[in-house]
């Protein structure tokens, strides 16, 4: 059973980069970061310790976030993609990135049809592309904050990579469409939920909890010296790789049986509250 925060362990000076993601975790109902989040943020800095956003969002989507946490500086990385990739925020390039390709996309589109959802996905090459401004992918253009194109995803060139795709629709149907998921989809891609309307597909291996540990080669930071908060299905194999993985009190089930703590919910300075007994 994970620990609450009453009875967590605190190692005071012994962690030394925090993950963050970001909807329902760092960012409270109405996509704010609150000033006491901002305050500890800066502590947790004068005292050697990283934070770092790790989310689904493209770096677009991040970057004033970045600004506003006070975080961006002249090395500033974020995990984006929900794992398909690691960037340097000053000039949104890939220190280190997994993609699929054109194939594969299309794969899941007819999948995606078969059911009666729709895909939006991220192209290297072109950015957010959708099939149209469907109520899910509209959110997804509003909170990513990415000029998209609308294109036929059959109508994909072969090779042309991405960092990802996701099927988006009503809860239940995308319960039907994960079980109907074949093994050779499987094969290429990582498959999560982020959200009850998106149904993410991360090419191979792909996570947040990878990346982690690729940013922590990067940095050259031990990983159990990280500490992550988290509150969806796609942040679980971020929150068993990190060191300390926190889960937010309204973080999704699955969340909080992969996490080691949980704190308070993204109301209430969940993150704050508990990064501030470190300091």
């Amino acid at each position: 059973m994970a620990l609450t925060l009453d009875n967590v362990e605190v190692k005071k000076g012994f962690y030394k980069l925090v993950a963050l993601d970001m909807d329902g975790t760092v960012l409270t109902k109405d996509k704010t970061v609150t000033q006491k989040t901002k305050d500890i943020l800066k502590k947790a800095q004068d005292e050697g310790i990283r934070p770092v956003i790790v989310t689904g969002r493209p770096p677009c989507g991040i970057v004033n976030y970045a600004k506003e946490m006070g975080i961006l500086h002249s090395n500033a990385y974020a995990v984006c993609y929900n794992g398909a990739a690691i960037v340097e925020l000053n000039d949104f390039h890939d220190v280190y990135s997994l993609c699929a390709d054109g194939r594969s996309i299309k794969e899941v589109t007819k999948l995606a049809h078969k059911f009666n959802c729709k895909v939006h996905a991220y192209s290297k090459a072109r950015g957010l592309v959708i099939e149209d401004l469907n109520p899910a992918t509209t959110r997804e253009v509003v909170h990513s904050g990415a000029p998209y194109t609308a294109i036929d995803f059959m109508q994909c060139e072969d090779n042309e990579p991405f960092y990802k795709i996701l099927i988006v629709g009503p809860d239940e149907d995308l319960d039907k469409v994960r079980a109907a998921i074949s093994p050779s989809l499987h094969e290429l891609f990582t498959v999560m939920r982020s959200d009850p309307n998106f149904l993410e597909f991360i090419p191979f291996d792909g996570t947040k909890g990878k990346a982690l540990g690729e940013l922590c080669k990067i940095l050259d930071i031990e990983i159990e010296r990280t500490m992550a908060f988290g509150d969806a299905e796609n942040d679980c194999k971020m929150l068993e790789t990190a060191g300390l993985g926190v889960a937010m009190a309204n973080a999704m089930p699955e969340a909080k049986k992969a996490a080691k703590a949980i704190t308070l919910s993204n109301e209430e300075d969940g993150v704050a509250v508990f990064l501030e007994r470190f300091l």
